[in-house]
């Protein structure tokens, strides 16, 4: 099975073909889970000559995602996603 990072390497390479020039945002778990899709996401990014824009953590077993939406909205990156995934504007 391949790692978190390496499903974020992957996800980095469908960024780069589908979404070129918009700002990326990571919305991740703030456990080791999370920073390993964090790693693995930046990396990615790094990969293909892209960067995060924005980075919001949350904490495993919220509900309310409301301050880190706003968070991403600071950031001009206003897609919101789940699981630690790459968000695209």
């Amino acid at each position: 099975l391949p790692s978190y990072q390496m499903e974020a390497k992957i996800m980095g390479k469908y960024i780069k073909e589908n979404y070129a020039g918009k700002k990326l945002a990571l919305i991740y778990q703030d456990d080791d889970f999370g920073h390993q899709v964090m790693q693995g996401a930046e990396a990615g990014m790094k990969s293909i000559s892209m960067e995060l824009a924005t980075r919001v953590s949350y904490k495993r077993g919220d509900t309310d995602f409301s301050s880190q939406v706003q968070r991403l909205a600071a950031g001009q990156a206003l897609s919101r996603a789940r699981r630690s995934r790459a968000s695209v504007t």
